[in-house]
């Protein structure tokens, strides 16, 4: 392989996103660290690994993998996200990039265990079929936007809280006031059972399906800049099916679907006047939305990239606010 398709692969993984990401990852991780649990968990000895390989596997590995392989098939020439100017992909990319993305579910399930490995497995099967004829969900309106919101959204998130799972410990009931509540899931027995207990408990899973409507909510803002070259490539796209206009209402709907998951998790947990910092968080991404809206007749398609790297923002500041709330939580 030639060095210059080998740095044009690993562009095309952008790791300019894998910031944004590996903060959103590492939420879930700081709710379930020990200052979190009031001093009722304690770190592994090897969590320092765990977190590493749980990172490796999901940030890098599958969501670097995920976008490489995506691009292989997209072959852009115009700005996608992180990455102004996209190299023309090398033959070998897809190959290289599905390769990456089965060594995470690989990593996950070594070091992490195996619900994990199912998470990141699902997340594989998905991006193949996102991307690859001949299914090539990005192409099927509604399924594009589900296959994110599974992924990007809820599956970051479960992620990292399947991460912390195997990387913090302790007794059952001191852990179970910081979420890690005992849960029933029928079917499942032994180990995956008891990698997956608790996870959704204790408003975790408020935070999960929050966080899952939220990227529903952005993702047709990374879509409205691209639509024009979506178009002209025969990709029939959630944006280009429903129009600016109604691609923003539905991400309006969507955020306020979010908001109310993350307020049933922090009521869950036992938030009071706490929940203000979240809300007020959510009010400025449900105005930057409906100001978009308002101007939307008359936005290019820079104005749209821009307004989708605002909401980027946004989405580090629901982060804080979130995690600000839940540690708040029952101590104010």
């Amino acid at each position: 392989m030639p060095p210059r398709e080998i740095r044009d692969a690993a562009r095309l993984m952008r790791p300019d996103q894998w910031t944004i990401l590996t903060l959103h990852f590492l939420v879930p991780l700081m709710m379930m660290a020990p200052g979190a649990q009031g001093g009722g968990c304690w770190l592994n000895p090897a969590s320092a690994g765990v977190l590493l390989a749980g990172w490796l596997s999901w940030v890098v590995l599958l969501n670097g993998g995920t976008l490489a392989f995506n691009s292989a098939f997209d072959r852009d020439t115009g700005p996608v996200a992180y990455l102004p100017d996209p190299p023309p992909p090398p033959a070998w990319l897809a190959a290289a990039a599905g390769s990456l993305m089965v060594l995470g579910v690989l990593l996950s399930y070594l070091v992490i265990g195996r619900a994990m490995a199912l998470l990141v497995g699902i997340c594989l099967g998905l991006s193949v079929l996102y991307s690859a004829p001949p299914a090539r969900l990005k192409s099927r309106p509604g399924l594009d936007l589900m296959v994110n919101m599974l992924g990007y959204g809820a599956g970051s998130t479960l992620a990292g809280f399947l991460t912390a799972r195997a990387a913090y410990f302790g007794s059952p009931a001191a852990c179970a006031a910081g979420g890690w509540k005992t849960v029933s899931w029928p079917g499942l027995q032994g180990p995956l059972s008891e990698q997956l207990q608790g996870v959704l408990a204790g408003g975790g899973g408020g935070v999960v399906l929050g966080f899952g409507l939220l990227f529903g909510s952005i993702y047709p803002l990374t879509q409205l800049y691209q639509m024009n070259a979506d178009l002209e490539r025969g990709d029939r796209t959630l944006v280009t099916a429903l129009g600016p206009r109604l691609s923003l209402l539905l991400s309006l709907a969507l955020a306020v679907g979010a908001t109310g998951a993350f307020l049933h998790g922090l009521v869950t947990r036992g938030a009071g006047w706490a929940l203000l910092l979240p809300l007020l968080v959510m009010g400025l991404w449900l105005g930057h939305l409906v100001h978009w809206l308002r101007r939307e007749p008359g936005r290019d398609a820079g104005d749209r990239e821009k307004g989708m790297y605002r909401a980027l923002n946004l989405w580090a500041a629901v982060d804080g606010a979130l995690l600000a709330a839940w540690y708040l939580a029952g101590r104010l």
